[in-house]
């Protein structure tokens, strides 16, 4: 079994630009990773080491207007958003796996920079993210009653980086399309349901 150190770095410069009615938030960072390992496989490296630039935008608008559902006076929101996100692919063949798998494709994972939990996998990138949400909010508390969205990732190159090299590259031009619902129900209860179906 493969032991040893690692050291993760990850500096990144953002540029947040927040108005009521809009945001963007460019960010480019370079993630640095070093591995110091013990009982490496024969014919690997022992200190392999990668660096990955990562540029991402994110933006949205914020739509609001009154409405009178069930009797009470809440805020409805409109919030489409736009996410790109570009990370060039890296050789990970002489980096072992400790603590990485996949994650599970869900509305969280349209906005997320790694496909990958952990560092042992970075994931190729050249994507774009296209999601709408809605809310309704109690303006009396500020307490969200009810959140829905959909959203999909548009690819724009296959990804190569996979967990292990016998994985083939995912070709896919487009993700599965994800929607979402949650709902305070009660005070301190809310329920929350997400569905995938395949993309465009």
């Amino acid at each position: 079994m493969v032991t040893g150190r690692r050291l993760d770095l990850y500096p990144s410069i953002t540029y947040s630009v927040r108005k009521p009615h809009y945001f963007i938030e460019p960010k480019l960072g370079l993630r640095y990773t070093d591995y110091d390992l013990d009982d490496q496989t024969a014919g690997l490296d022992g200190n392999p080491s990668r660096s990955v630039p990562v540029l991402s935008v994110d933006s949205g608008l914020l739509f609001e207007r009154d409405v009178d559902l069930w009797s009470l006076g809440l805020i409805q929101t409109l919030e489409p958003r736009l996410f790109y996100l570009h990370i060039p692919s890296r050789n990970h063949d002489d980096i072992p796996l400790f603590d990485t798998t996949a994650y599970d494709f869900n509305h969280s994972q349209l906005f997320r920079e790694n496909r990958f939990s952990s560092v042992d996998r970075i994931g190729d990138a050249n994507q774009l993210t296209g999601a709408l949400t809605t809310r309704m909010i109690n303006p009396r508390t500020g307490r969200e009653l009810l959140q829905a969205g959909i959203g999909y990732i548009q690819y724009f190159e296959d990804r190569e980086v996979q967990l292990t090299p016998a994985i083939a590259d995912d070709r896919e031009a487009s993700s599965e399309i994800v929607t979402m619902l949650s709902a305070r129900l009660l005070k301190g209860l809310t329920t929350r349901a997400e569905n995938s179906r395949t993309g465009l």
